[in-house]
């Protein structure tokens, strides 16, 4: 070997054990526990109120005895906090892009439909699950700082809607918010009534049953957001009701959904609340195959815009289900970075 190249694998050699050493001195550590949450019991769908909660640690929280911000993430089904969640936010600490952290992920699961996070007796009070429950459970149990300066929320998709409409109702409780490729924010160009098969939808005894495109979401829309128990097998109301026979627009039952469902819908009563918070961030990919996403996310923005309230958008070139923890995603080089740039160490 030349003296050259030893000198060029001596300097790699030495990046590399550095990069390591880096790593290792921001490694965090994950608890997993079950919460039995009061908000998730009871429910006519039958879900269960045990969940599975997945906190991270940052390095030398058992040492240093001090309380720590926290970051809150949503996503629709249980979000994991595995080795590549853990790398990705002790990467993020090491460099700097979010003070040392409290990182709380749990399972949003409904096992039947899609959650859209309602607040209801049918499939449960998510937003109290989140809010009242899981806050409580971890502000109880481990060190964290009070205040809204010091919690964040994010999430992905209907999580990513959670995040936004809890940001919204609790400016006092989450301080800033960030969502990757939120739904549910506004409308697109297609209206509701022509996208499910609502025959299939009226003829369905469960949710196995749904195999149209738009169908199983549609029902858990109307589960969440127009329930009704005393309207088996989904104990909900419809947009589109049979009559007589014949399939029928129901106009009071879509007066009520856009009171309680659109982040476009619900953001003037709240706009106010809005303008409280420290950072509100959102990214879309441009390539979701619904392109009423996309287009709700920027007649949303908008919308924000003009009642004054600033925030930081991206669209992109993703498909709206391409975000992981990878060194190059955008949790890692957008959400992270966002939410430290506005959380209060």
């Amino acid at each position: 070997m030349s003296l050259q190249s030893s000198f060029t694998l001596s300097v790699l050699l030495s990046i590399s054990l550095l990069i390591a050493g880096i790593h290792a001195c921001f490694a965090g550590t994950v608890e997993k526990q079950i919460l039995k949450s009061a908000a998730l019991e009871n429910t006519l769908i039958g879900i269960s109120p045990e969940r599975n909660v997945y906190v991270y640690l940052p390095d030398g929280y058992d040492e240093n005895k001090i309380d720590y911000p926290t970051i809150y993430f949503i996503s629709n089904f249980e979000q994991k906090i595995d080795e590549q969640v853990v790398n990705a936010i002790d990467e993020a600490i090491a460099k700097g892009d979010i003070p040392p952290s409290v990182f709380v992920s749990a399972d949003y699961d409904l096992k039947q439909g899609l959650n859209f996070f309602g607040n209801n007796q049918v499939v449960g009070r998510w937003l109290d699950f989140i809010h009242q429950d899981l806050l409580g459970w971890v502000e109880s149990r481990f060190r964290v700082k009070q205040g809204a300066p010091h919690r964040a929320i994010s999430g992905h998709f209907l999580g990513g809607y959670a995040a936004l409409k809890l940001a919204m109702l609790y400016p006092n409780t989450y301080g800033s918010v960030y969502a990757l490729h939120p739904v549910a924010t506004d409308t697109g160009d297609i209206p509701f009534l022509f996208k499910p098969d609502w025959n299939e939808i009226h003829a369905a005894k469960n949710h196995s049953e749904l195999q149209k495109p738009y169908s199983s979401p549609f029902v858990s829309m109307a589960q969440a957001h127009l329930p009704n128990g005393n309207k088996p097998p989904f104990y909900a109301d419809f947009i589109v009701e049979r009559v007589a026979g014949e399939l029928q627009a129901n106009v009071t039952n879509i007066r009520k959904l856009k009171q309680v469902f659109h982040l476009s819908d619900l953001t003037p009563k709240y706009a106010e609340n809005l303008t409280k918070l420290r950072g509100i961030g959102m990214d879309w990919g441009r390539n979701d195959q619904n392109w009423d996403h996309v287009i709700g996310a920027r007649r949303y923005t908008v919308l924000l815009e003009n009642f004054g309230i600033q925030l930081s958008a991206e669209e992109h070139g993703g498909n709206g289900w391409d975000y992981h923890f990878e060194p190059k995603g955008k949790i890692r080089s957008r959400m992270l970075p966002f939410l430290g740039q506005h959380l209060a160490p």
